[in-house]
């Protein structure tokens, strides 16, 4: 259940991933933002070299901080989560990344002013995180087509474009991309798949679409989607899927299967990139399991 904290009491740092395009243009604007709402930050940070963000994270927890407002999107926030579970560490969030899909899964505006009076008033939340192996994630996990795309844009690019920048490679790697085998073991048994995305689901929302709409984020549990796929029909009807998804938010398919799990162990007959909330972090074969209420976090 939600319940609400005097954020007044806390000693809050503002730390903004200053390689992301929006985060860099909206530092200052972000801080000033805060300050005349009446947030009192102790520190403000703006980190040019994503390499010195968790060295940042760790300084700011020894020196008392005891709640962290992130301005980034979800590989920021992915990074940033470890180091509040079972804390007591609240974390709060801007969304200055591209998509913004786990503050979108929360429900946090877009826009910085409301985004900024969502934490003043401070409703707190206990939710679940992703676990591959030792590294949580708050939103997505994902291996297949997507993890291609992600792979193939550059960072500046990212920066410059934006999410615009995904379709044409999207479109490219589809028509290229060779479906894999998988097998995915779980309590109720082993299931064998030949597909072409596997997306491992925390919150509703993978590149700002709300594709995951049975996930949630204090649900106890994760949400598999699996994208079958044997020939070009197929590739065809699923890129129909990925296009009416943009539009809505309740289409079914019958070459996508999804349920959920608590604990799962996934295997590829070659190993493949899995990744965490859109970062490149590990490979195939992953034990991926859900960790409940392991992080406060202000929510709408």
């Amino acid at each position: 259940m939600p319940y609400n904290v005097n954020i007044d009491t806390k000693k809050i740092a503002l730390i903004v991933n200053g390689k992301s395009r929006r985060g860099r243009k909206l530092f200052k604007h972000s801080t000033k933002l805060l300050s005349s709402s009446g947030i009192n930050l102790a520190k403000a940070i703006c980190v040019r070299n994503p390499k010195e963000i968790n060295k940042t994270v760790r300084n700011c927890i020894a020196s008392g901080i005891n709640m962290i407002i992130i301005g980034g999107g979800d590989g920021t926030i992915s990074g940033m989560v470890d180091f509040g579970v079972k804390k007591d560490i609240l974390f709060a969030v801007l969304p200055l990344g591209t998509s913004n899909s786990f503050a979108r899964s929360i429900g946090i505006p877009l826009e910085l002013e409301g985004a900024v009076e969502v934490i003043k008033a401070g409703k707190t939340k206990q939710i679940d995180l992703g676990l591959i192996g030792k590294d949580y994630f708050a939103n997505t996990a994902s291996l297949g087509l997507s993890v291609g795309v992600n792979r193939s844009v550059d960072n500046s690019f990212k920066r410059n474009f934006g999410r615009i920048i995904y379709l044409p490679l999207a479109i490219w790697k589809l028509i290229n991309f060779q479906p894999f085998d998988v097998t995915i073991t779980t309590s109720i048994g082993e299931k064998k798949y030949k597909c072409i995305e596997i997306l491992i689901a925390n919150g509703k929302y993978q590149g700002g679409v709300a594709i995951a709409l049975n996930a949630n984020v204090d649900s106890g549990k994760l949400l598999v989607k699996i994208f079958l796929c044997n020939n070009w029909r197929d590739k065809l009807n699923l890129f129909g899927y990925w296009c009416l998804s943009l539009f809505s938010h309740n289409i079914k398919n019958r070459r996508i299967k999804q349920f959920c799990f608590d604990n799962a162990k996934i295997e590829t007959k070659v190993p493949m990139f899995v990744d965490i909330d859109g970062e490149a972090a590990t490979k195939t074969p992953i034990n991926v399991s859900v960790a409940e209420k392991v992080l406060s976090i202000i929510i709408p």
